[in-house]
């Protein structure tokens, strides 16, 4: 079982996580609450699907975007590229990095010395696999709906799933410093 408090500390987690990894000024975002109607047309969408996983739960994440030009400007201009537009095979690099870092930085704010989290690569699904989220068993969905100032949007999913029998209940300070690693190389 996940407690609402664990509820609300990884929502918070993927808040910041958003915030922090989507630039400042005119690549800032706001973030609400929501729901997507099972009948809006999905078609286009890519679904860049990500793993955070600990001994005793399991957070399946979903960004679910729009590959259109609106998005190619967006990340073009986050990232810096020369270009105005990304798109095709560009346009899914950036993505998987944005996922990539958003889900790094809410990681790193899971994880402690007593709860170690793994995280998986990002992947591509086809937007129809959404569907398909119930057979997972989430206790917990949260839906964040990402609206960029430049008229880019995309919905991040979370889905909370947790080992049977096992109650799950942790907060997440948010304003832990990281640790500075200074000239020691890191192996993974």
């Amino acid at each position: 079982m996940i407690t609402a408090r664990t509820v609300a500390a990884l929502q918070a987690a993927f808040e910041q996580a958003v915030h922090e990894n989507s630039g400042t000024g005119q690549t800032r975002v706001s973030i609400t609450h929501g729901t997507t109607s099972a009948q809006q047309d999905r078609t286009g969408h890519q679904l860049l699907v990500l793993t955070i996983a600990a001994q005793d739960f399991r957070i399946v994440v979903l960004f679910d975007f729009l590959p259109d030009t609106t998005t190619g400007n967006w990340f073009a201009s986050l990232f810096h590229k020369s270009e105005s537009c990304i798109e095709g095979q560009t346009l899914t690099d950036a993505l998987a990095e944005y996922v990539n870092m958003v889900c790094g930085t809410a990681n790193r704010l899971i994880s402690t010395d007593s709860r170690r989290t793994g995280m998986s690569t990002p992947f591509v699904l086809e937007a129809g696999c959404r569907a398909h989220l119930p057979r997972i068993q989430p206790e917990h969905t949260l839906n964040l709906q990402i609206q960029a100032a430049a008229g880019m949007h995309y919905e991040l999913l979370l889905c909370l799933c947790s080992a049977s029998a096992i109650s799950v209940d942790f907060d997440i300070d948010l304003h832990a410093q990281e640790e500075t690693v200074g000239g020691e190389l890191e192996l993974f």
